[in-house]
């Protein structure tokens, strides 16, 4: 008995050391071994998983935990962000629709019947150069005390209403101000005294739309040297 335990102690005790010292020296053990993990099986959309977390598990994802390294001064000389690739994102969305508060009902993809969910896990990939992960809490520390707006159609209302949902998980927003139409809104973030406009319009200047026999042609006048009053009205000035 006894000269079949010291072996088993020995090769437990050598298992333990190399452990230890992989935990002390790897710059992120956990993370090496949740991407290998994940490198090593097909992700499946997995719907009822997304819909089954709550709210705090969403704030709990590894975002925040990976940290990338600042472009050098090369980087940014050579790097163009237009040109690039979608790639998967294994770490799934910053956000999802139960995370978010401000998604609007029409736009609530699984609330109104959407099944799969792989769409979610795609990023950004510019060829020559990795883009940093949004930080909302540092945006919002860059705006405090400011105001933004986002004019446009329908193009402008997806940048903002995305935006909200990436800074809603570092505060809530209040939703000061809406229109009977929706098409002019305005939220504002008290601990940060920051405030988010969506401002619609079709031309962003003045433009007369052109009758015929006292019929709408779909024709317009474009006048350069004035902006559109209806959302130019708005602004606080």
């Amino acid at each position: 008995m006894g000269s079949r335990l010291v072996p088993f102690l020995f090769t437990s005790l050598a298992i333990a050391t190399l452990f230890s010292f992989f935990l002390i020296y790897s710059p992120n053990p956990l993370l090496t071994i949740a991407k290998q993990g994940l490198n090593s099986i097909q992700i499946q959309p997995n719907l009822h998983a997304v819909q089954e977390q709550d709210h705090q598990d969403h704030q709990d994802l590894d975002h925040n935990n990976i940290k990338l390294q600042p472009p050098t001064k090369k980087e940014e000389e050579k790097c163009d962000l237009y040109k690039g690739h979608w790639v998967p994102e294994l770490r799934g969305p910053m956000y999802t629709n139960l995370s978010c508060a401000t998604i609007p009902e029409s736009k609530n993809c699984f609330k109104n019947g959407r099944r799969d969910s792989d769409f979610l896990n795609w990023r950004w990939k510019p060829d020559k150069c990795e883009l940093p992960l949004f930080d909302p809490n540092t945006f919002l520390e860059i705006v405090r005390g400011k105001k933004m707006a986002f004019i446009g159609d329908s193009v402008a209302r997806n940048h903002v209403e995305s935006l909200l949902c990436l800074l809603s998980q570092e505060e809530s927003p209040k939703d000061v101000y809406k229109d009977s139409e929706d098409r002019f809104r305005t939220w504002y973030f008290p601990q940060h005294d920051f405030t988010l406009m969506k401002l619609w319009s079709k031309y962003l200047i003045a433009a007369d739309e052109r009758m015929v026999n006292g019929t709408g042609s779909g024709t317009f006048n474009l006048h350069l040297d004035r902006l559109d009053d209806q959302w130019a009205r708005h602004l606080p000035i």
